[in-house]
């Protein structure tokens, strides 16, 4: 029984999946920690319900324009970091996938980056565009990672078979060479991320992750039975 355990972990830590979203995790972690802390900061010192800018007074000692330009501050150091994780995971992704096939990753870390903002991409009716931030914060992490894998899936199985050798130097030339027989990877790439961004656009000018979450509420709601409430509340969860 604890051998067929430790060949199971084994095996499950040995997928290549799991490798990429160990590797990703620890390199965006530092964003994360650092995102925090700002956000923390925030609370705490500058905001007007803080409890340590009530305890010691701060909005009665410290000019008001330095005390915006700190929240200001704090807010920005927090919008690059925790707010856009899941664009730097979909890069890291990309970039470690790319890795662990022995191909160049600098072109699929980027594409992967570009995917995923492309994904958060919202048109307006006026015309506008906006992104999707929750498309693009930490809540949606693990979207960016399984982005950025299969980004650097594509490269490996459209790209060029050749591998790079360990210490091996990379020049220009070399870079051009790899970006020109990239170009198929990057066009199937961007189509494919253009068409879910269309359905995704869509269904957010209908409303349908509303309507779809108020149905399924009203479904687990009444004398319905026991699984199906059940599976309503799995589904509402999920969506949300």
């Amino acid at each position: 029984m604890i051998d067929a355990i430790v060949k199971r972990t084994v095996r499950y830590r040995q997928h290549s999946f799991i490798r990429v979203v160990r590797r990703t995790l620890a390199v965006i972690f530092p964003l994360a920690l650092i995102g925090i802390i700002a956000q923390v900061l925030f609370i705490v010192f500058f905001s007007n319900d803080g409890y340590l800018y009530n305890v010691l007074s701060i909005g009665d000692w410290v000019p008001k324009v330095v005390l915006t330009k700190a929240q200001y501050s704090l807010l920005a150091l927090s919008q690059v970091t925790i707010e856009m994780l899941t664009v730097y995971a979909a890069y890291g992704a990309a970039r470690y996938t790319a890795q662990l096939y022995q191909i160049d990753d600098q072109v699929p870390g980027i594409t992967g980056l570009v995917t995923s903002l492309l994904l958060s991409v919202r048109y307006t009716p006026n015309r506008g565009v906006s992104f999707d931030q929750n498309m693009m914060s930490y809540g949606s992490l693990l979207g960016g990672l399984l982005v950025g894998y299969l980004v650097g899936q594509i490269f490996r199985w459209l790209g060029k078979k050749n591998r790079l050798k360990p210490g091996q130097p990379i020049h220009t030339v070399d870079i051009e060479e790899q970006v020109a027989a990239y170009t198929r990877p990057i066009l199937v790439i961007m189509l494919g991320a253009l068409a879910i961004n269309f359905v995704l656009n869509l269904v957010s000018y209908y409303s349908s992750y509303t309507q779809a979450a108020a149905l399924m509420q009203s479904l687990s709601s009444g004398n319905t039975p026991f699984w199906l409430e059940l599976l309503m509340v799995c589904l509402t969860t999920l969506l949300e």
